[in-house]
């Protein structure tokens, strides 16, 4: 069974998508529908959590996560759970830490899959060269991300 809920952010409407084993889904969305709210623990710790990091509370996520995809997908995405709150790394960066620099574009594709936005940072990652590239909620949402977390846009190596 899906659970879901609802919060109003500082960058819009966000919605938490949850199974049994835990969060599967943040994603901002344009509306409510009151009929779609269906919360379980795991939605409601997150919306908590998620409260928290953007009033700067909270640094570091401990709601449980359950995301599915890929081995690759899944090395890729525990790689962004390691890079630690106002810091970036490089799609490279990420790629070395998996054993193979000629990764760079899978693990691109794999961060632009990553379903649980903020929770997974995946808006950490940068181009190796300071730019902020590859985002699928939007440079200008990735900007906004990394200006609350104070972030200087310069490479930091986790």
């Amino acid at each position: 069974m899906a659970f879901m809920n609802f919060f109003q952010s500082p960058f819009g409407i966000v919605q938490v998508s949850a199974s049994n084993q835990g969060v599967t889904a943040v994603k901002r969305v344009s509306h409510i529908e009151e009929r779609d709210i269906q919360p379980n623990t795991h939605t409601t710790q997150a919306i908590e959590e998620l409260k928290a990091y953007f009033r700067k509370e909270l640094q570091q996520f401990k709601v449980a996560l359950d995301y599915q995809g890929t081995p690759f997908q899944q090395q890729v995405w525990e790689q962004l759970l390691g890079i630690p709150y106002g810091t970036t790394t490089s799609y490279k960066q990420i790629a070395k830490n998996l054993g193979d620099v000629k990764k760079i574009r899978a693990v691109g594709s794999a961060n632009g899959k990553n379903k649980i936005w903020i929770i997974i940072p995946c808006h950490r990652v940068i181009g190796e060269n300071g730019d902020l590239i590859g985002y699928a909620g939007g440079i200008t949402l990735k900007r906004q991300l990394l200006s609350h977390e104070a972030t200087v846009q310069q490479l930091s190596i986790f």
